[in-house]
């Protein structure tokens, strides 16, 4: 029996469409397991609409030869990750595995090589990207290629799924000295014989239960990119060697989620990011006296990148190449370090002005608007640059601190009492990498906020809110409610008789 593993992240239609395709495989000794890395696009009930009536999605009309037909009787089960245990065995045709969270290529294809590797009757493994779709007799070609025991991971002649007379490549080659790639057929017509390549292409990759059980699975070092050399290298110390079968062809949209543009101009920066990191870890691993070539590269990848145009590209290679930059979805190390001298600064500059009316000056040149008889008393921290807009007659006490990192909207007749910290920004802590994330506050007309309180990211405090001393707001207040405790949680109700108006704009500020 062979497992057809095919990863999704935020490509449902793309899942959908290669799902169909595999289904028509003139081969039937397969089952296949979808595995999710935490998408958040319905892959799996659009999965399973589409097989039980019949819907194609859009799909290209030129590859729907290989994806038509009617799959009403396809037996599809869900299950999330934590349900797979031991002895678990798979009786459906197709299964669609939940992860519940983004662990990368190999993490999510290990999910289901490993359960795969559980089967009783598990034989060979075909690992596929969500974006290709499989010719009839794909799998049946790799089978009768694999008879050679020694062969690892086998490959698949890729063909372009918009222009299926050009090929993506075959297989691939890699320098040593200067981590670069090469595709082997790119852009060529078609290929009869391929002498020598590296590794193959990773949208399609075949194995053997023996090849699982000597090298073992993917490496999850990498997160995206490398994945496959580093399994065919491996593969090299135990005596296998790793070939395409030029019969087996499929058709893949290249980068369809991750834009991984075979051209460098298209390329996003966040794959971007991913190869070049992936290349130090894979030498450091396998080839450490090649660094110094390796690091060499980098001031050339950025010095081309830089002529092209794209700075930002650019700064991230020699930022990767020093180590300043641990995951792509950091902000720049030098641009970081740029702005937080700049806000050092305001933050010195700003306490020391003596009259408000200069205070709403220096204010109005760093981006904030701060509307009439509203003042913000010194010290008060800031922690960017704009993105604070004050109505009118509202008061800011000396001792908060304002997360401006975000968007930060305080209504009219506000008052923020002493030592207050409005948070825009934080980290997700249930991420890989801990990455930042954040939403804009909104503070309505007529809030009161006192000593010591905390407002969490993405929170609105309706009209008339009265948040408590120390109190930390974790979500949205309705108006006119009066809130107090950690989490803040709703203790009375305000008057809605309000008709004051605030005003501390002093000559002299303090």
């Amino acid at each position: 029996m062979t497992y057809i593993i095919v990863l999704n992240y935020n490509g449902a239609k793309d899942t959908v469409e290669c799902v169909r395709s595999i289904l028509n495989l003139d081969y039937s000794g397969f089952k296949i397991i979808v595995v999710d890395n935490n998408s958040k696009d319905g892959c799996f009930e659009l999965l399973k609409e589409s097989l039980m009536n019949d819907i194609t999605l859009g799909m290209n009309n030129s590859m729907s030869n290989y994806s038509d037909g009617d799959f009403s009787d396809i037996s599809l089960s869900y299950f999330s990750e934590d349900e797979l245990s031991e002895g678990f065995n798979l009786t459906e045709k197709v299964s669609f595995i939940s992860s519940e969270r983004n662990g990368g290529f190999s993490a999510g294809n290990n999910i289901g090589l490993k359960l795969a590797f559980s089967q009783f009757d598990f034989e060979y493994a075909w690992i596929l990207n969500n974006d290709v779709v499989v010719s009839r007799d794909s799998l049946q070609k790799l089978i009768e290629f694999k008879s050679d025991k020694k062969l690892g991971v086998v490959g698949s002649k890729i063909r372009m799924y918009e222009d299926s007379d050009i090929l993506q490549g075959v297989g691939a080659t890699y320098s040593k000295f200067t981590g670069r790639v090469r595709l082997v057929g790119e852009g060529e017509k078609d290929l009869e014989d391929v002498k020598d390549i590296d590794f193959v292409i990773g949208a399609s990759m075949f194995v053997s239960k023996a090849f699982l059980h000597d090298v073992g699975f993917l490496s999850e070092d990498y997160f995206l990119y490398f994945e496959e050399l580093d399994w065919t290298t491996r593969g090299k110390e135990y005596g296998y060697s790793t070939k395409p079968c030029l019969e087996s062809v499929i058709y893949h949209k290249v980068g369809a989620s991750i834009g991984s543009s075979n051209d460098p101009k298209k390329k996003s920066l966040f794959s971007d990011y991913w190869y070049l990191r992936n290349k130090k870890v894979f030498t450091k691993k396998f080839y450490p006296n090649y660094m110094f070539f390796i690091y060499f590269s980098y001031i050339l990848n950025s010095l081309n990148r830089l002529l092209r145009g794209d700075l930002r590209a650019s700064v991230q290679c020699f930022e990767i190449m020093l180590s300043l930059r641990k995951n792509p979805n950091e902000e720049s190390f030098f641009l970081r370090q740029l702005k937080s001298i700049f806000i050092y600064f305001f933050n010195l500059i700003y306490p020391v002005v003596p009259f408000f009316s200069v205070k709403r000056i220096v204010l109005r040149a760093w981006g904030i608007d701060l509307g009439k008889g509203s003042s913000i008393h010194s010290p008060v921290k800031f922690y960017g640059k704009g993105c604070l807009k004050v109505g009118d007659n509202s008061v800011i006490n000396s001792g908060c601190h304002l997360d401006n990192r975000k968007n930060i909207f305080i209504g009219d007749n506000v008052s923020v009492a002493h030592d207050v910290r409005i948070f825009t920004l934080g980290h997700d802590v249930n991420d890989s990498w801990f990455s930042a994330c954040g939403k804009d506050v909104k503070i309505n007309d007529r809030v009161v906020i006192f000593v010591g309180a905390m407002i969490m990211p993405g929170v609105e405090l309706g009209e008339g809110v009265v948040v408590y001393p120390g109190s930390v707001v974790t979500k949205d207040v309705p108006p006119y409610a009066i809130v107090a405790g950690v989490p803040a949680k709703i203790v009375g109700q305000r008057s809605r008789d309000l008709k004051y108006t605030i005003n501390y704009n002093y000559w002299f500020a303090s």
